[in-house]
């Protein structure tokens, strides 16, 4: 599980709560992703898959492309 808050001037504008739900034999993790932002009716949620040798931080771009593509 893994947290991510987006902040701008100390004001919380977005928070993404990952959970890894399983890891196959080729490396790549499945992982649920909640997106919350403010002023969002609702929560966003989103399933992808992301190989855990390419790093966190390929793994926060694949993230919030998708959370674009959702809003």
């Amino acid at each position: 599980m893994f947290t991510m808050e987006i902040r701008v001037n100390g004001t919380m504008i977005g928070h993404v709560y990952g959970r890894n739900l399983s890891t196959d034999s080729s490396g790549k993790s499945k992982y649920k992703i909640d997106y919350y932002k403010p002023e969002l009716p609702k929560l966003l949620t989103t399933t992808l898959y992301h190989k855990r040798d390419d790093g966190i931080e390929k793994l926060v771009e694949t993230i919030m492309q998708e959370v674009q593509e959702l809003i």
